[in-house]
């Protein structure tokens, strides 16, 4: 087993360190890091009889330097306002007003992901040259909104294709943000 202070050694270059001076002789460390591996030294706060400089370690910064800690929010709603306000691009877009009974009138419906998402993907066969777009979690009747589908995107029917085990759709071709706001404009 090595020593903690060899093992620090060698961790340290590869995360950064702040190290704090003691008035005696042993120098406390601590973590700004919490990966498993140096989380367990954190805890346990260990004292080397050497001290430690910062100098030392190019890649530590200086005692005064130390980023302060983030604080995560306990709240579920408001972690997950902070993670949309980090990047509002996949954000989730909130159903527009009054577009539930529009919603209703389809006989179709295309139910979204766990994470709130379309469930539509873009595939390659044959090597990639065939892009497929499929739709998943389609219920109710798929072949109207198959038609629906052809007319909208002003496809020939043989480009569109039923697979009734699973209910997909999948579209020859490169489709899928037009098949997403296709489903945006009708209240998915």
């Amino acid at each position: 087993m090595m020593r903690p202070t060899a093992l620090l050694r060698a961790i340290a270059p590869a995360r950064r360190l702040a190290v704090l001076p003691q008035p005696t002789s042993t120098t406390t460390i601590t973590t700004t890091t919490t990966s498993s591996a140096l989380y367990m030294f954190a805890r346990r706060n260990l004292t080397t009889t050497t001290p430690l400089r910062s100098d030392a370690f190019p890649s530590s910064p200086s005692p005064t330097s130390v980023p302060p800690a983030v604080e995560e929010a306990a709240d579920p709603a408001v972690l997950a306002a902070q993670e949309a306000a980090a990047d509002p691009k996949w954000a989730k877009q909130p159903i527009k007003e009054g577009m539930e009974h529009i919603r209703a009138s389809f006989p179709w419906r295309v139910a979204r992901t766990n994470a709130g998402n379309l469930p539509i993907f873009q595939q390659e066969k044959r090597g990639g040259n065939l892009p497929l777009t499929v739709i998943k979690k389609v219920e109710g009747d798929v072949a109207a909104l198959r038609n629906e589908l052809s007319v909208y995107l002003k496809l020939e029917h043989f480009k569109l294709r039923t697979k009734t085990p699973t209910n997909h759709i999948e579209i020859r071709g490169k489709y899928k943000y037009d098949v997403k706001k296709f489903l945006h404009d009708r209240g998915f």
